[in-house]
């Protein structure tokens, strides 16, 4: 029997692309523990100091950070997002403008029912006033996979997207593409004691990231495919191969 050439082959480059997805998990392992020790220090704070703003962009934030943003809530419609459960209740995260110096951040202000969809625009605009809004700064969740995108113009909005939010609301390009999950909303103003929002209070999320560090058992997996394809390559070829020897 010929010496399987082209088995060899496609085994040697099966088993280097196994080993190489194998590697690449444990940089993932060392990379997501990094990430969650820095998360851990985030949170052990109990102090939140100020984050600052430069048009688009937080200076001093990479992937997360947790502080407070000073600014002016505008009076344009807050946007609905969900529908979003909480205690199993279905309902929205709302989201509102909030002007920081010369950009614009949009706030998650917590979850509300299912009736603030019926209710009026007006209803829904985010009262003036300067606020000291604190929390996560961080980059929206990422759209579930099979979920359908948003629909602008129907008002449907299943994910936060702050430049389709900006663009909706006509505010222009300086927004931040990250969102503030509110955990605290303190007016600054001595001249307004009105409500940020009608009839509601929304109810904070808790939007701490929550990171599996799964990347050991994917390396395993990869391992053992590569290793598994080897002893097939054994089991089928050994003979032929210790002929050609």
């Amino acid at each position: 029997m010929k010496f399987p050439v082209w088995a060899s082959v496609f085994t040697l480059l099966g088993a280097a692309i196994l080993l190489k997805l194998g590697f690449w998990q444990l940089e993932r392992m060392a990379w997501k523990r990094d990430l969650l020790a820095r998360l851990d220090t985030v949170y052990a704070s109990h102090e939140l100091g100020p984050l600052i703003m430069d048009g688009r962009s937080v200076l001093n934030i990479e992937e997360f950070s947790r502080g407070y943003v000073e600014g002016e809530y505008l009076s344009v419609p807050s946007i609905l997002v969900g529908p979003r459960l909480v205690e199993k209740k279905p309902g929205f995260h709302l989201y509102a403008a909030l002007r920081v110096g010369g950009a614009v951040v949009f706030v998650n202000r917590g979850w509300v029912p299912l009736e603030a969809k019926e209710r009026s625009q007006k209803d829904r605009v985010t009262a003036m006033g300067t606020y000291r809004v604190s929390g996560l700064f961080r980059v929206p969740e990422s759209p579930a996979m099979f979920v359908a995108g948003n629909d602008p113009a129907r008002g449907i909005w299943r994910q936060p997207d702050p430049a389709a939010f900006s663009r909706d609301l006509n505010l222009g390009d300086a927004v931040s593409p990250m969102v503030l999950y509110a955990e605290k909303e303190e007016s600054l103003s001595e001249d307004y004691s009105g409500r940020l929002e009608g009839a509601y209070n929304p109810v904070r999320v808790n939007q701490r990231p929550q990171f599996s560090n799964n990347h050991f058992q994917y390396a395993l997996f990869w391992f053992s495919m590569c290793g598994l394809l080897t002893l097939f390559y054994g089991l089928r070829f050994h003979n032929t191969i210790i002929g050609k020897s």
